[in-house]
């Protein structure tokens, strides 16, 4: 009997020890338990941090690349501008109800508007005698859902020394024409009537629509072809059609 009391209590001694280090174990698994929820948690802070940072360096980023494809842009604009400029006969300076726009380097200047959608300027020149101050702009490649397809011009009405003695909202009408330079007994031009309607000078042009004559329709396929497009150079006729108007008398 006292052989049997001593296993029993020898027994509970054991699973008592036992019991302590499975505590103990616990305990210390718990601890790392924490330790690790700790470091995770403060692992969770760094990451949402560094994205927080990440996403406002791709931010800053994606805002410096815009600017820079803006500026690139601008100055491509303005060297061509500029260009245009350079090749500018001294006659056009006072031209009077027509303008003969030559434009040269045609093929770079397709792939430059292709890039970035550059706009060729036309020498400036006037309606009439004391007339609208007015220029051609030419988008080689298009615009919206006519990019790739057709070359799109229009007439820009810009602020005039003689404004203050025309009428506005003005009305201008005339005629564009892709000169044949090929077939000169029998030339076989391009042409097409042309509007510009303003309320004001140097007004902002309307979107491009199919109905529309403020907008020209030239398809590359036309404005390509060797008739047209000879050594690299395109010759464009705007022609303004003649402003009439009455005569009155008038008794001081």
């Amino acid at each position: 009997m006292m052989e049997r009391h001593l296993e029993l209590e020898s027994s509970i001694k054991t699973q008592a020890n036992n019991l302590e280090r499975v505590t103990a174990s616990i305990s210390g698994l718990q601890q790392s338990i924490s330790e690790q929820t700790a470091k995770l948690t403060a692992i969770n802070f760094d990451v949402k941090a560094l994205t927080r940072i990440s996403t406002e360096a791709v931010e800053k980023l994606e805002i410096q690349e815009k600017n820079i494809e803006d500026l690139t842009k601008e100055m491509s604009q303005i060297k061509v501008n500029l260009e245009i400029l350079e090749e500018k006969p001294e006659t056009m300076n006072v031209m009077i109800g027509r303008l003969l726009w030559k434009i040269t380097n045609v093929e770079a200047r397709m792939s430059k508007a292709k890039e970035n959608g550059m706009v060729l300027q036309s020498p400036i020149f006037f309606t009439h005698e004391f007339g609208y101050k007015i220029r051609g702009l030419l988008y080689l490649n298009g615009l919206n859902k006519w990019r790739d397809r057709y070359s799109l011009l229009c007439l820009q009405v810009m602020k005039g020394e003689y404004d203050m003695t025309l009428k506005w909202p003005c009305n201008i009408e005339g005629s564009v024409t892709l000169r044949d330079v090929q077939n000169h007994d029998e030339p076989k031009n391009f042409s097409k009537f042309i509007s510009a309607k303003h309320q004001k000078p140097d007004e902002e042009n309307e979107d491009p629509q199919e109905s529309s004559s403020t907008y020209i329709f030239i398809p590359h396929r036309i404005l390509q072809k060797p008739s047209y497009l000879k050594e690299d150079t395109i010759f464009i006729d705007l022609q303004i059609n003649r402003c009439r108007e009455s005569a009155k008398e008038t008794n001081l």
